[in-house]
């Protein structure tokens, strides 16, 4: 992502925006519109360094080290040790997400799978085992 010296905004005004973001990414109602909205927002560039940054944790949580994710995804020390950080010292949810997303994979759901009535149906399965035949 370009460089930018986030000390240049003022306080007020850097809280502003960032609450305008924030909630215009929360009120995104599914895949979709979350896709769209960052293509809209970010060159592809830009969403691949953000994608490989969440590539970089799953494989820090997994217990690779820093050489074996450097060579696998042609990613610099300085990136993986940053991650590292975020893992550590953030406010967790970036744990929380990989875990949840881990979880969806090891019971078969595809990402694919959450807007469709098979999604829902792999999401409580006891609701809908009341309706089969």
């Amino acid at each position: 992502m370009a460089k930018f010296n986030h000390y240049s905004i003022p306080q007020k005004e850097k809280e502003k925006i960032l609450n305008e973001f924030y909630f215009l990414v929360g009120s995104l109602k599914n895949r979709e519109q979350v896709t769209n909205f960052f293509k809209d927002i970010l060159t592809p560039s830009e969403i691949i360094m953000l994608a490989r940054r969440i590539q970089i944790a799953r494989l820090l949580l997994e217990g690779n080290n820093y050489m074996q994710i450097s060579r696998k995804l042609k990613s610099g020390v300085d990136t993986i040790t940053k991650v590292q950080k975020w893992l550590k010292e953030g406010f967790g949810n970036y744990v929380k997400s990989l875990e949840k997303i881990t979880k969806r994979e090891k019971q078969g759901i595809k990402e694919t799978d959450t807007d469709s009535l098979q999604g829902l149906a792999n999401r409580y399965p006891l609701y809908f085992g009341l309706f089969k035949k």
